[in-house]
Protein backbone atom coordinates (compact mmCIF):
# COMPACT_ATOMS: atom_id res chain seq x y z
CA UNK A 1 0.00 0.00 0.00
CA UNK A 2 1.41 3.41 -0.91
CA UNK A 3 2.33 5.64 2.04
CA UNK A 4 -0.09 8.33 0.86
CA UNK A 5 -2.97 5.84 1.04
CA UNK A 6 -2.12 4.35 4.44
CA UNK A 7 -4.73 5.45 7.06
CA UNK A 8 -2.13 7.19 9.21
CA UNK A 9 -4.28 9.73 11.08
CA UNK A 10 -6.34 8.08 13.85
CA UNK A 11 -6.08 4.90 11.72
CA UNK A 12 -8.80 6.41 9.53
CA UNK A 13 -7.44 9.15 7.26
CA UNK A 14 -4.52 8.89 4.88
CA UNK A 15 -2.28 11.69 3.63
CA UNK A 16 -3.74 11.16 0.19
CA UNK A 17 -7.25 11.76 1.53
CA UNK A 18 -6.08 14.97 3.21
CA UNK A 19 -4.87 16.09 -0.21
CA UNK A 20 -8.30 15.23 -1.62
CA UNK A 21 -9.82 17.63 0.92
CA UNK A 22 -7.86 20.66 -0.32
CA UNK A 23 -10.41 21.88 -2.91
CA UNK A 24 -13.19 21.13 -0.41
CA UNK A 25 -11.55 23.39 2.15
CA UNK A 26 -11.34 26.21 -0.37
CA UNK A 27 -15.06 25.91 -1.09
CA UNK A 28 -15.85 25.85 2.64
CA UNK A 29 -13.74 28.97 3.13
CA UNK A 30 -15.66 30.76 0.38
CA UNK A 31 -19.03 29.64 1.76
CA UNK A 32 -18.25 29.88 5.50
CA UNK A 33 -21.23 32.10 6.42
CA UNK A 34 -23.68 30.06 4.36
CA UNK A 35 -22.38 26.88 6.00
CA UNK A 36 -22.78 28.34 9.51
CA UNK A 37 -26.33 29.46 8.69
CA UNK A 38 -27.25 26.00 7.36
CA UNK A 39 -25.60 24.35 10.37
CA UNK A 40 -27.49 26.53 12.88
CA UNK A 41 -30.78 25.98 11.04
CA UNK A 42 -30.33 22.22 11.36
CA UNK A 43 -29.21 22.62 14.99
CA UNK A 44 -32.39 24.52 15.89
CA UNK A 45 -34.58 22.10 13.95
CA UNK A 46 -33.00 19.07 15.65
CA UNK A 47 -32.95 20.29 19.26
CA UNK A 48 -35.84 22.76 19.27
CA UNK A 49 -36.37 24.53 22.58
CA UNK A 50 -33.69 22.35 24.21
CA UNK A 51 -30.77 24.08 22.46
CA UNK A 52 -27.93 24.98 24.78
CA UNK A 53 -26.16 27.54 22.59
CA UNK A 54 -27.65 30.78 21.31
CA UNK A 55 -26.67 32.07 17.90
CA UNK A 56 -23.86 34.23 19.27
CA UNK A 57 -22.17 31.40 21.17
CA UNK A 58 -22.85 28.95 18.35
CA UNK A 59 -21.34 31.23 15.69
CA UNK A 60 -18.32 32.01 17.85
CA UNK A 61 -17.49 28.43 18.82
CA UNK A 62 -18.26 26.62 15.59
CA UNK A 63 -17.09 29.53 13.44
CA UNK A 64 -13.69 29.33 15.07
CA UNK A 65 -13.79 25.55 14.74
CA UNK A 66 -14.48 25.82 11.00
CA UNK A 67 -11.74 28.42 10.57
CA UNK A 68 -9.26 26.14 12.36
CA UNK A 69 -10.30 23.19 10.21
CA UNK A 70 -9.76 25.13 6.99
CA UNK A 71 -6.47 26.61 8.18
CA UNK A 72 -4.82 23.53 9.68
CA UNK A 73 -6.09 20.91 7.24
CA UNK A 74 -5.23 23.29 4.43
CA UNK A 75 -1.65 22.88 5.66
CA UNK A 76 -2.23 19.12 6.11
CA UNK A 77 -1.46 19.67 9.80
CA UNK A 78 -3.58 17.08 11.57
CA UNK A 79 -1.88 17.65 14.92
CA UNK A 80 -2.84 21.32 15.20
CA UNK A 81 -6.31 20.51 13.91
CA UNK A 82 -6.74 17.85 16.61
CA UNK A 83 -5.54 20.34 19.23
CA UNK A 84 -8.25 22.81 18.19
CA UNK A 85 -10.91 20.09 18.29
CA UNK A 86 -9.67 19.01 21.72
CA UNK A 87 -10.04 22.57 22.97
CA UNK A 88 -13.61 22.64 21.65
CA UNK A 89 -14.32 19.46 23.62
CA UNK A 90 -13.08 21.03 26.84
CA UNK A 91 -15.12 24.16 26.20
CA UNK A 92 -18.30 22.18 25.60
CA UNK A 93 -17.68 20.30 28.84
CA UNK A 94 -17.07 23.51 30.76
CA UNK A 95 -20.27 25.04 29.44
CA UNK A 96 -22.31 22.04 30.44
CA UNK A 97 -23.40 21.26 26.87
CA UNK A 98 -24.83 17.71 27.01
CA UNK A 99 -22.58 15.13 25.38
CA UNK A 100 -25.42 13.87 23.19
CA UNK A 101 -25.81 17.40 21.81
CA UNK A 102 -22.09 17.70 21.12
CA UNK A 103 -21.99 14.46 19.13
CA UNK A 104 -25.27 15.09 17.32
CA UNK A 105 -24.00 18.53 16.33
CA UNK A 106 -21.02 16.95 14.60
CA UNK A 107 -23.35 14.85 12.50
CA UNK A 108 -25.43 17.94 11.75
CA UNK A 109 -22.26 19.72 10.63
CA UNK A 110 -21.45 16.84 8.30
CA UNK A 111 -24.96 17.05 6.82
CA UNK A 112 -24.62 20.84 6.44
CA UNK A 113 -21.31 20.45 4.59
CA UNK A 114 -22.96 17.93 2.27
CA UNK A 115 -25.80 20.40 1.58
CA UNK A 116 -23.42 23.26 0.82
CA UNK A 117 -21.12 21.14 -1.35
CA UNK A 118 -23.91 19.24 -3.11
CA UNK A 119 -24.27 21.68 -6.04
CA UNK A 120 -20.47 21.81 -6.43
CA UNK A 121 -20.25 18.01 -6.67
CA UNK A 122 -23.24 17.94 -9.05
CA UNK A 123 -21.41 20.33 -11.37
CA UNK A 124 -18.45 17.96 -11.39
CA UNK A 125 -16.11 20.43 -9.68
CA UNK A 126 -15.52 17.98 -6.83
CA UNK A 127 -15.41 14.20 -6.67
CA UNK A 128 -18.26 12.49 -4.88
CA UNK A 129 -15.61 10.60 -2.94
CA UNK A 130 -15.00 13.69 -0.83
CA UNK A 131 -18.12 12.82 1.19
CA UNK A 132 -16.48 9.57 2.30
CA UNK A 133 -13.41 11.52 3.39
CA UNK A 134 -15.58 14.05 5.25
CA UNK A 135 -17.30 11.18 7.03
CA UNK A 136 -13.93 9.79 8.12
CA UNK A 137 -12.88 13.25 9.26
CA UNK A 138 -16.08 13.48 11.30
CA UNK A 139 -15.21 10.22 13.06
CA UNK A 140 -11.75 11.56 13.86
CA UNK A 141 -13.35 14.63 15.38
CA UNK A 142 -15.69 12.47 17.47
CA UNK A 143 -12.75 10.53 18.92
CA UNK A 144 -10.88 13.69 19.93
CA UNK A 145 -13.97 15.55 21.15
CA UNK A 146 -15.21 12.65 23.26
CA UNK A 147 -11.85 12.17 24.89
CA UNK A 148 -11.50 15.87 25.72
CA UNK A 149 -15.11 16.21 26.85
CA UNK A 150 -14.92 13.39 29.39
CA UNK A 151 -11.46 14.45 30.50
CA UNK A 152 -13.03 17.80 31.30
CA UNK A 153 -15.87 16.10 33.16
CA UNK A 154 -13.46 14.14 35.30
CA UNK A 155 -11.09 17.00 36.10
CA UNK A 156 -11.43 19.60 38.81
CA UNK A 157 -11.74 22.18 36.05
CA UNK A 158 -14.76 20.51 34.49
CA UNK A 159 -17.08 23.42 35.09
CA UNK A 160 -14.59 26.25 34.95
CA UNK A 161 -15.69 29.17 32.81
CA UNK A 162 -12.61 30.88 31.68
CA UNK A 163 -14.60 33.17 28.50
CA UNK A 164 -14.55 30.08 27.70
CA UNK A 165 -15.03 31.33 25.47
CA UNK A 166 -18.16 31.07 27.27
CA UNK A 167 -21.07 32.47 25.65
CA UNK A 168 -22.09 34.72 22.85
CA UNK A 169 -19.90 37.55 21.56
CA UNK A 170 -21.05 39.66 24.51
CA UNK A 171 -20.19 37.01 27.05
CA UNK A 172 -16.63 36.22 28.00
CA UNK A 173 -15.41 36.88 24.47
CA UNK A 174 -12.93 34.09 24.04
CA UNK A 175 -11.33 34.51 27.40
CA UNK A 176 -11.04 38.28 27.28
CA UNK A 177 -13.33 38.53 30.30
CA UNK A 178 -11.86 35.52 32.08
CA UNK A 179 -12.63 36.94 35.54
CA UNK A 180 -16.32 37.56 34.83
CA UNK A 181 -18.49 34.45 35.01
CA UNK A 182 -22.10 34.39 33.89
CA UNK A 183 -24.54 33.32 31.23
CA UNK A 184 -27.70 34.95 32.60
CA UNK A 185 -29.56 37.51 30.53
CA UNK A 186 -28.58 40.29 32.95
CA UNK A 187 -24.90 39.39 32.73
CA UNK A 188 -25.00 39.00 28.96
CA UNK A 189 -26.50 42.48 28.66
CA UNK A 190 -23.85 43.96 30.95
CA UNK A 191 -21.00 42.26 29.09
CA UNK A 192 -22.35 43.51 25.79
CA UNK A 193 -22.21 47.06 27.14
CA UNK A 194 -18.71 46.40 28.46
CA UNK A 195 -17.60 45.41 24.97
CA UNK A 196 -18.93 48.65 23.53
CA UNK A 197 -17.16 50.69 26.21
CA UNK A 198 -13.90 48.78 25.70
CA UNK A 199 -13.95 49.54 21.99
CA UNK A 200 -14.04 53.27 22.70
CA UNK A 201 -10.39 54.28 23.17
CA UNK A 202 -10.84 57.45 25.24
CA UNK A 203 -14.33 57.59 26.76
CA UNK A 204 -14.43 57.57 30.57
CA UNK A 205 -16.52 54.83 32.17
CA UNK A 206 -18.58 54.86 35.36
CA UNK A 207 -19.33 51.47 36.92
CA UNK A 208 -22.33 51.53 39.24
CA UNK A 209 -23.20 48.59 41.47
CA UNK A 210 -23.76 47.36 44.99
CA UNK A 211 -20.79 46.29 47.09
CA UNK A 212 -19.57 42.86 46.08
CA UNK A 213 -20.88 42.89 42.51
CA UNK A 214 -17.37 42.91 41.03
CA UNK A 215 -16.72 46.48 39.95
CA UNK A 216 -12.94 46.17 40.05
CA UNK A 217 -13.08 42.88 38.14
CA UNK A 218 -15.23 44.62 35.53
CA UNK A 219 -12.75 47.49 35.32
CA UNK A 220 -9.86 45.08 34.81
CA UNK A 221 -11.83 43.15 32.20
CA UNK A 222 -12.59 46.37 30.35
CA UNK A 223 -8.91 47.29 30.39
CA UNK A 224 -7.88 43.81 29.20
CA UNK A 225 -10.34 44.03 26.32
CA UNK A 226 -9.23 47.50 25.23
CA UNK A 227 -6.46 48.28 22.78
CA UNK A 228 -4.25 49.39 25.68
CA UNK A 229 -4.43 46.03 27.41
CA UNK A 230 -0.63 45.66 27.52
CA UNK A 231 -0.26 49.03 29.24
CA UNK A 232 -0.56 49.86 32.96
CA UNK A 233 -3.73 49.31 34.99
CA UNK A 234 -3.65 51.26 38.25
CA UNK A 235 -6.44 50.81 40.81
CA UNK A 236 -7.03 53.43 43.52
CA UNK A 237 -9.41 52.89 46.44
CA UNK A 238 -10.59 56.44 47.07
CA UNK A 239 -12.15 55.44 50.40
CA UNK A 240 -8.87 53.99 51.69
CA UNK A 241 -6.60 56.98 50.95
CA UNK A 242 -6.41 59.66 53.68
CA UNK A 243 -8.06 62.89 52.56
CA UNK A 244 -4.88 64.88 53.17
CA UNK A 245 -2.80 62.56 50.96
CA UNK A 246 -5.11 61.68 48.08
CA UNK A 247 -4.20 64.75 46.01
CA UNK A 248 -0.50 63.98 46.30
CA UNK A 249 -1.06 60.29 45.60
CA UNK A 250 -3.05 61.01 42.47
CA UNK A 251 -1.24 63.98 40.97
CA UNK A 252 2.24 63.63 42.48
CA UNK A 253 4.34 66.29 44.20
CA UNK A 254 7.58 68.17 43.92
CA UNK A 255 10.31 67.67 46.47
CA UNK A 256 9.70 69.97 49.43
CA UNK A 257 6.10 70.69 48.37
CA UNK A 258 5.03 69.97 51.95
CA UNK A 259 6.49 68.63 55.17
CA UNK A 260 7.67 65.09 54.59
CA UNK A 261 7.96 65.39 50.79
CA UNK A 262 11.64 64.43 50.71
CA UNK A 263 11.67 63.29 47.09
CA UNK A 264 9.77 64.03 43.92
CA UNK A 265 6.79 61.70 43.29
CA UNK A 266 5.10 61.28 39.92
CA UNK A 267 1.66 60.25 41.20
CA UNK A 268 -0.77 57.53 40.15
CA UNK A 269 -2.21 59.42 37.18
CA UNK A 270 1.20 59.60 35.55
CA UNK A 271 1.95 56.00 36.59
CA UNK A 272 -1.08 54.94 34.52
CA UNK A 273 0.19 56.84 31.47
CA UNK A 274 -1.05 55.29 28.18
CA UNK A 275 -3.08 52.82 30.27
CA UNK A 276 -6.04 52.89 32.66
CA UNK A 277 -6.59 54.53 36.06
CA UNK A 278 -9.43 52.96 38.06
CA UNK A 279 -10.91 55.19 40.77
CA UNK A 280 -12.88 52.89 43.04
CA UNK A 281 -15.68 54.50 45.10
CA UNK A 282 -15.18 57.95 43.62
CA UNK A 283 -17.94 59.45 45.77
CA UNK A 284 -15.58 59.03 48.76
CA UNK A 285 -13.11 61.46 47.19
CA UNK A 286 -12.96 64.96 48.68
CA UNK A 287 -14.90 67.55 46.65
CA UNK A 288 -11.86 69.81 46.24
CA UNK A 289 -9.86 66.89 44.81
CA UNK A 290 -12.76 66.10 42.48
CA UNK A 291 -12.41 69.61 41.06
CA UNK A 292 -8.74 69.01 40.24
CA UNK A 293 -9.56 65.59 38.78
CA UNK A 294 -12.13 67.23 36.51
CA UNK A 295 -9.43 69.53 35.15
CA UNK A 296 -7.18 66.53 34.44
CA UNK A 297 -10.01 64.88 32.50
CA UNK A 298 -10.73 68.03 30.51
CA UNK A 299 -7.19 69.25 29.86
CA UNK A 300 -5.47 65.84 29.70
CA UNK A 301 -2.77 67.32 31.90
CA UNK A 302 -1.83 67.05 35.59
CA UNK A 303 -0.21 69.56 37.95
CA UNK A 304 1.82 67.89 40.73
CA UNK A 305 1.54 69.50 44.18
CA UNK A 306 4.06 72.32 44.36
CA UNK A 307 4.83 72.27 40.62
CA UNK A 308 4.70 75.49 38.59
CA UNK A 309 3.18 73.94 35.49
CA UNK A 310 1.16 71.06 34.11
CA UNK A 311 2.38 67.82 32.59
CA UNK A 312 0.48 66.22 29.70
CA UNK A 313 -0.95 62.77 30.38
CA UNK A 314 -2.65 60.14 28.23
CA UNK A 315 -4.80 58.09 30.59
CA UNK A 316 -8.18 56.38 30.36
CA UNK A 317 -10.32 56.87 33.48
CA UNK A 318 -12.70 54.30 34.92
CA UNK A 319 -14.58 55.19 38.10
CA UNK A 320 -16.98 53.24 40.28
CA UNK A 321 -19.49 53.83 43.03
CA UNK A 322 -21.82 51.72 45.14
CA UNK A 323 -24.19 54.68 45.46
CA UNK A 324 -26.83 55.99 43.11
CA UNK A 325 -24.65 58.63 41.41
CA UNK A 326 -27.47 61.11 40.90
CA UNK A 327 -28.41 60.88 44.58
CA UNK A 328 -24.72 61.33 45.40
CA UNK A 329 -24.73 64.53 43.32
CA UNK A 330 -27.83 65.77 45.16
CA UNK A 331 -26.18 64.95 48.52
CA UNK A 332 -23.03 66.87 47.63
CA UNK A 333 -20.83 63.76 47.51
CA UNK A 334 -20.12 63.97 43.77
CA UNK A 335 -19.65 67.08 41.65
CA UNK A 336 -22.31 67.28 38.99
CA UNK A 337 -19.86 68.40 36.29
CA UNK A 338 -17.49 65.54 37.18
CA UNK A 339 -20.38 63.06 37.09
CA UNK A 340 -21.25 64.00 33.52
CA UNK A 341 -17.57 64.00 32.55
CA UNK A 342 -16.89 60.47 33.80
CA UNK A 343 -20.20 59.16 32.53
CA UNK A 344 -19.45 58.83 28.83
CA UNK A 345 -20.34 55.20 29.48
CA UNK A 346 -22.40 54.33 32.55
CA UNK A 347 -22.49 50.58 33.17
CA UNK A 348 -24.72 49.15 35.92
CA UNK A 349 -23.53 45.83 37.32
CA UNK A 350 -26.37 43.40 38.07
CA UNK A 351 -26.75 42.17 41.61
CA UNK A 352 -26.52 38.45 42.31
CA UNK A 353 -30.27 38.53 42.99
CA UNK A 354 -30.78 39.59 39.37
CA UNK A 355 -28.63 36.76 38.01
CA UNK A 356 -29.50 33.74 40.13
CA UNK A 357 -29.07 31.47 37.11
CA UNK A 358 -25.35 32.18 37.32
CA UNK A 359 -25.00 30.88 40.88
CA UNK A 360 -24.11 27.27 39.92
CA UNK A 361 -21.49 28.52 37.46
CA UNK A 362 -20.03 30.89 40.04
CA UNK A 363 -19.93 28.13 42.68
CA UNK A 364 -17.87 25.84 40.47
CA UNK A 365 -15.68 28.74 39.34
CA UNK A 366 -14.87 29.71 42.93
CA UNK A 367 -14.47 26.07 43.92
CA UNK A 368 -11.69 25.62 41.41
CA UNK A 369 -9.96 28.87 42.33
CA UNK A 370 -10.03 27.88 46.00
CA UNK A 371 -8.86 24.34 45.21
CA UNK A 372 -5.83 25.86 43.49
CA UNK A 373 -5.10 27.54 46.83
CA UNK A 374 -5.19 24.30 48.76
CA UNK A 375 -8.84 23.63 49.61
CA UNK A 376 -10.60 20.38 48.69
CA UNK A 377 -11.74 19.75 45.13
CA UNK A 378 -15.40 19.23 44.23
CA UNK A 379 -16.86 17.96 41.00
CA UNK A 380 -20.56 18.71 41.53
CA UNK A 381 -23.18 20.37 43.73
CA UNK A 382 -25.75 18.43 45.73
CA UNK A 383 -29.31 19.31 44.68
CA UNK A 384 -30.31 20.52 48.18
CA UNK A 385 -27.18 22.69 48.39
CA UNK A 386 -27.93 24.19 45.00
CA UNK A 387 -31.48 25.02 46.10
CA UNK A 388 -30.22 26.73 49.26
CA UNK A 389 -27.65 28.74 47.32
CA UNK A 390 -30.25 29.74 44.73
CA UNK A 391 -32.85 30.93 47.26
CA UNK A 392 -30.61 32.87 49.66
CA UNK A 393 -30.91 36.68 49.04
CA UNK A 394 -27.13 37.39 48.89
CA UNK A 395 -26.99 40.96 50.23
CA UNK A 396 -23.18 40.82 49.83
CA UNK A 397 -23.51 39.68 46.21
CA UNK A 398 -20.74 37.69 44.51
CA UNK A 399 -18.19 38.48 47.21
CA UNK A 400 -20.46 36.93 49.84
CA UNK A 401 -21.00 33.86 47.64
CA UNK A 402 -17.25 33.36 47.31
CA UNK A 403 -16.85 33.55 51.08
CA UNK A 404 -19.64 30.99 51.51
CA UNK A 405 -17.89 28.57 49.14
CA UNK A 406 -14.61 29.13 50.98
CA UNK A 407 -16.40 28.13 54.21
CA UNK A 408 -18.06 25.11 52.59
CA UNK A 409 -14.83 23.75 51.12
CA UNK A 410 -13.07 24.21 54.44
CA UNK A 411 -15.58 22.45 56.70
CA UNK A 412 -16.94 19.78 54.31
CA UNK A 413 -15.49 16.58 52.92
CA UNK A 414 -15.73 14.62 49.69
CA UNK A 415 -16.08 15.70 46.07
CA UNK A 416 -19.73 16.81 46.26
CA UNK A 417 -20.70 20.12 47.85
CA UNK A 418 -23.51 19.34 50.34
CA UNK A 419 -26.17 21.52 51.93
CA UNK A 420 -24.73 20.92 55.40
CA UNK A 421 -21.37 22.33 54.23
CA UNK A 422 -22.85 25.80 53.75
CA UNK A 423 -22.50 28.57 56.36
CA UNK A 424 -25.31 28.65 58.96
CA UNK A 425 -26.46 32.15 57.97
CA UNK A 426 -26.94 31.01 54.36
CA UNK A 427 -29.03 28.04 55.50
CA UNK A 428 -31.12 30.30 57.76
CA UNK A 429 -31.75 32.76 54.95
CA UNK A 430 -32.47 30.16 52.26
CA UNK A 431 -35.85 28.62 51.51
CA UNK A 432 -36.56 25.80 53.99
CA UNK A 433 -36.20 22.21 52.87
CA UNK A 434 -39.61 20.86 51.85
CA UNK A 435 -41.15 18.30 54.22
CA UNK A 436 -40.58 14.80 52.94
CA UNK A 437 -42.66 11.66 53.64
CA UNK A 438 -41.24 9.45 56.37
CA UNK A 439 -39.49 7.16 53.97
CA UNK A 440 -35.82 6.72 53.18
CA UNK A 441 -34.76 9.70 51.12
CA UNK A 442 -32.79 9.08 48.00
CA UNK A 443 -29.49 10.91 47.81
CA UNK A 444 -29.79 13.58 45.11
CA UNK A 445 -27.67 12.78 42.10
CA UNK A 446 -24.74 15.14 41.53
CA UNK A 447 -25.66 17.79 39.00
CA UNK A 448 -23.95 20.20 36.67
CA UNK A 449 -24.71 23.88 37.11
CA UNK A 450 -27.38 23.60 34.41
CA UNK A 451 -29.16 20.94 36.48
CA UNK A 452 -28.42 17.99 34.23
CA UNK A 453 -26.91 14.82 35.65
CA UNK A 454 -23.18 14.26 35.35
CA UNK A 455 -22.41 10.95 33.61
CA UNK A 456 -20.87 8.26 35.78
CA UNK A 457 -17.43 7.00 34.90
CA UNK A 458 -19.04 3.79 33.64
CA UNK A 459 -21.33 5.76 31.32
CA UNK A 460 -18.42 7.81 30.04
CA UNK A 461 -16.32 4.68 29.45
CA UNK A 462 -19.16 2.94 27.63
CA UNK A 463 -19.71 5.93 25.35
CA UNK A 464 -16.01 6.22 24.48
CA UNK A 465 -15.81 2.51 23.63
CA UNK A 466 -18.96 2.70 21.54
CA UNK A 467 -17.61 5.70 19.60
CA UNK A 468 -14.23 4.07 19.06
CA UNK A 469 -15.93 0.96 17.65
CA UNK A 470 -18.16 3.08 15.44
CA UNK A 471 -15.20 5.11 14.20
CA UNK A 472 -13.29 1.95 13.24
CA UNK A 473 -16.31 0.24 11.68
CA UNK A 474 -16.17 -2.42 14.41
CA UNK A 475 -12.46 -3.21 14.02
CA UNK A 476 -11.64 -4.16 17.61
CA UNK A 477 -7.88 -4.11 17.15
CA UNK A 478 -7.95 -0.54 15.84
CA UNK A 479 -10.50 0.50 18.49
CA UNK A 480 -8.27 -0.88 21.28
CA UNK A 481 -5.30 0.98 19.82
CA UNK A 482 -7.31 4.24 19.69
CA UNK A 483 -8.35 3.82 23.32
CA UNK A 484 -4.87 2.86 24.45
CA UNK A 485 -5.97 -0.45 25.99
CA UNK A 486 -5.38 -4.12 25.24
CA UNK A 487 -7.80 -6.12 23.11
CA UNK A 488 -8.55 -8.37 26.08
CA UNK A 489 -9.59 -5.39 28.16
CA UNK A 490 -11.69 -4.08 25.26
CA UNK A 491 -13.46 -7.45 24.98
CA UNK A 492 -14.14 -7.50 28.73
CA UNK A 493 -15.53 -3.97 28.63
CA UNK A 494 -17.69 -4.73 25.59
CA UNK A 495 -19.23 -7.70 27.40
CA UNK A 496 -19.74 -5.66 30.57
CA UNK A 497 -21.48 -2.85 28.68
CA UNK A 498 -23.44 -5.07 26.31
CA UNK A 499 -21.52 -3.88 23.26
CA UNK A 500 -20.47 -7.29 21.98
Amino acid sequence: MQASLRPRHFHLLSDGELQLLQPVLRHLFDQRDALLDEFYKRYLSHFGAQVTLGWGAFAELYGRDLDAMVRHLGDCDMDDFAAEVRQLGFVMSERGVPFAEVISSLHLLEESIATVLGPVVARGELSGRVFQVIDKLSHCRIIVLASAYFAGQASDAALRLRNVLGSDPAARLSGSFSSLVGQSEAMQRFLGQLVAAANSPTGAVLLVGESGTGKELAARALHERSRGSKRPFIAVNCAALPRELIESELFGHRRGAYTGAQTEYGGLVRAASTGTLFLDEITEMAIEVQAKLLRVLEERAVRPVGAPGEIAVDVRFIASTNRDPQKAVAAGLLREDLYYRICAFRLDLPTLRERRNDIPLLVMHFAELLHQRGLRAIGSIDGAALRALSTYPWPGNVRELRNAIDFALTVGQGTVLLRDDLPPHVLRGAAPVADEPHSPAATPAPVRPDGSAIPTMEEAERELIRRALQSTSGNKQQAARLLGISRHRLYDSMRRFGLA
